[in-house]
C-alpha cells in the first residue's frame, strides 16, 4: 500500500491492479472513495484494461484464434510494480507476460502515475504497445461513499456536465444495453436507485469535458475530467441498495452483443508497436 498526502488530501493505492482505495478529505474527515466491502462489491476504483464491460462468451478473438477475456479486462486483477513514489506522487507498472498473453495476446506496459495536486488527483496512464495492431479499451471505475453527505441516499444525486448535452440513455434490457428513446438533455441527469436496479447506464460521445457528481441534500461531491474518454457510464450494484455509486469515465463500453473479433469491434484504440497513448484524468473531491 502506498499512501500520499498533502495539506487537502490523502490518498492510499494498493500495487494490487494499481487501485485507489482511499480518498479523504484531511480537513473534513470524509472519505469519497468506497471501502470495498464484500457484501456490496469488493472493489473500489479498479482500472480497466483492455476491455470495458462483458464480451460474447467472455471470449475475444486475434487473427483467427479465441482467448477468455474477463469482464472489464484482467488489468484490475493483477499485481503491478510500484516504480517511483513520493509524498505527492506515486508511478506503476504492468507488463505483458505468461498471465496476460493468456488472455490478450499483445506485448504492452501500462503506466500509470497517480499525483496529488492541491485539491485535486490527477490519474495518468500511458499505454505502450510492443506488438502491431494491439487494440484495446481504457477506463476508470471510481466507487463513491454516498455518505459523504450524511445520510443521503442515491435518489439525492445526480451527474452535472459542464456542457448542454443531448445523447442517448443506454439502459439494460436483459444482457444487452439499447437505446429506448430516453435522451439526456441539458446538464443534469438525476439519479435513482430505480433505475440503477435495471442495470448500469451507460452515455456514449460525450461533448462535456467534465462531469460531476452533486447531491441536492449536501455540499459535498466530485468532479472528474473526461480527458479523451467520451463515455460516461454509471452503476450501483442492482438490488444491493448499495452505499455507493460509480462515475465511470471509459473510451467506450460494450456489451455482449459485440463481435468477438477485436478487428471488428467499434470504440477500440489501436497502437503498433513502440507506440503509446495516453490518457490523463483529474478526479477532485469538494
Amino acid at each position: 500500500m502506498v499512501t500520499l498526502s498533502n495539506v487537502h488530501l490523502s490518498l492510499a493505492i494498493s500495487e494490487h491492479g494499481a487501485e485507489m482505495q482511499s480518498l479523504k478529505n484531511k480537513h473534513t474527515g470524509i472519505e469519497y472513495i468506497w471501502n470495498g466491502n464484500p457484501t456490496y462489491w469488493p472493489r473500489r476504483a479498479p482500472i480497466l484494461f483492455p476491455m470495458s464491460g462483458p464480451t460474447k462468451e467472455d471470449k475475444i478473438s486475434v487473427d483467427g484464434t479465441e482467448y477468455h477475456m474477463p469482464g472489464n479486462g484482467f488489468a484490475r486483477d493483477m499485481d503491478w510494480t510500484l516504480v517511483d513514489s513520493n509524498e505527492s506522487s506515486a508511478t506503476f507498472t504492468l507488463e505483458d507476460n505468461a498471465t496476460t498473453r493468456g488472455y490478450f495476446p499483445f506485448g504492452f506496459r501500462l503506466t500509470t502515475t497517480y499525483t496529488l495536486d492541491d485539491d485535486e488527483i490527477s490519474i495518468k496512464t500511458v499505454v505502450e504497445s510492443k506488438t502491431n495492431d494491439m487494440r484495446f479499451v481504457y477506463a476508470l471505475h471510481p466507487a463513491f461513499m454516498l455518505d459523504m453527505n450524511r445520510d443521503a441516499q442515491i435518489d439525492d444525486y445526480m451527474i452535472s456536465f459542464n456542457d448542454d448535452e443531448n445523447v442517448a440513455k443506454l439502459i439494460k434490457v436483459g444482457p444487452l444495453f439499447k437505446d429506448t428513446g430516453v435522451r439526456i438533455s441539458g446538464k443534469l441527469m438525476k439519479l435513482s436507485r430505480a433505475d440503477l436496479d435495471q442495470g448500469a447506464i451507460a452515455l456514449k460521445n460525450l461533448a462535456s469535458k467534465k462531469v460531476s457528481l452533486l447531491c441536492g441534500v449536501g455540499n459535498h461531491g466530485v468532479e472528474l475530467s473526461m480527458g479523451d474518454l467520451h463515455t460516461l457510464v454509471c452503476w450501483s450494484p442492482e438490488g444491493k441498495k448499495a452505499p455507493f455509486v460509480c462515475v465511470e469515465p471509459m473510451l467506450s463500453f460494450g456489451d455482449t452483443s459485440r463481435p468477438m473479433d477485436l478487428k471488428q469491434m467499434e470504440g477500440l484504440a489501436k497502437l503498433n508497436a513502440g507506440q503509446k497513448k495516453s490518457f490523463t484524468n483529474t478526479i477532485r473531491p469538494f
